[in-house]
């Protein structure tokens, strides 16, 4: 709410004609405002116009049970509908942000884990404790993972946070997917084509205390 109230000061403060309590503090409006819309433009428009991408979440609790894939970007763009000045737009421009940056990093990521794992299997595969081993190494993946992606992790905390927010408790583990849809060229009549991008189950003490 702080920042609600703290934004729309600035942006009123912005569009008034020059007084001397706006003079006195110029810089720090336009050194506010001047980001943000530039951010703004780039946030809104981060995509070409033949994909489209959603983030959905899946909930573990303590006890065992989990949800269904939610679509956390319907839900974002459903609240932000509600009202322009709601911190919801700052979710919304940030979550459209962060799922570009991990289509495009996750992969290659998640592909040079997987490579580097195998090496490590072969070479540890005279180990009598082999699931100990392996459940430690997915253990420090995660870790460089999200060390390594900060977009990843800006995601699964937005995510995290939202739901944390809303009351929802008992939450142990979460797991996030990018759901693409890639539009045919305009004008051809080829149907569209779908592709599920699948991150790691993140234990929720690795977002909050950091791994």
């Amino acid at each position: 709410m702080s920042f609600v109230m703290f934004h729309s000061s600035m942006t009123i403060f912005y569009n008034f004609p020059m007084t001397p309590f706006k003079e006195k503090y110029v810089n720090i409006i336009h050194g506010y405002m001047h980001p943000l819309f530039n951010q703004t433009w780039t946030l809104f428009a981060p995509n070409p116009v033949n994909i489209n991408i959603k983030v959905e979440a899946k909930l573990a609790y303590e006890n065992e049970k989990e949800t269904n894939w939610i679509n956390f970007s319907d839900i974002i763009f459903e609240e932000t509908k509600n009202s322009y000045l709601t911190h919801y737009q700052f979710y919304n421009r940030v979550l459209i942000q962060t799922q570009n940056d991990v289509v495009n990093a996750s992969e290659s990521i998640m592909l040079e884990v997987k490579e580097s794992n195998n090496r490590l299997l072969k070479e540890h595969e005279d180990l009598s404790n082999t699931q100990a081993f392996i459940e430690n190494l997915i253990e420090n993946d995660i870790e460089n993972f999200l060390n390594n992606n900060k977009s990843v992790d800006t995601l699964y905390k937005l995510v995290y946070n939202y739901f944390e927010n809303r009351n929802v408790k008992g939450i142990s583990e979460i797991q996030l997917r990018l759901s693409s849809e890639f539009f045919p060229e305009y004008g051809k009549s080829d149907d569209s084509k779908y592709r599920i991008s699948y991150l790691p189950k993140l234990n929720v003490k690795q977002l909050v205390e950091g791994g």
